[in-house]
């Protein structure tokens, strides 16, 4: 039975890039929007809301076409619940993740 809590991140980012002849520094600023669903034993509401987050990391292009990247990406979260008639705001925290990607450019 799959009762636990779970939250959904939509994220639209934008970048830049820092570059010298193979290697580059990308970093950015990202926007979040959250669907956040309370465990199913949680008996309140909660509520949940996004914000501006960021974007930074580093790659290396190994020619014109193919180019790897470890970018790390924080996302911001603003959560809150109330349950008996007492609503507990648990502040802005950010949700971060760690990406290595290939890429392959046409």
């Amino acid at each position: 039975m799959d009762n636990g809590a779970k939250i959904q991140t939509n994220v639209l980012y934008g970048s830049a890039a820092y570059r010298w002849s193979s290697f580059y520094l990308p970093f950015g600023l990202n926007i979040t929007s959250v669907n956040f669903k309370s465990a199913s034993t949680f008996n309140g509401s909660s509520s949940a809301s996004g914000g501006v987050g960021f974007q930074f990391g580093g790659g290396y292009s190994e020619n014109e076409n193919l180019a790897f990247e470890a970018v790390f990406r924080a996302v911001m979260v603003n959560l809150s619940s109330t349950s008996n008639g007492s609503t507990t705001d648990y502040g802005t925290g950010f949700l971060s993740s760690l990406m290595v990607t290939a890429k392959y450019i046409f």
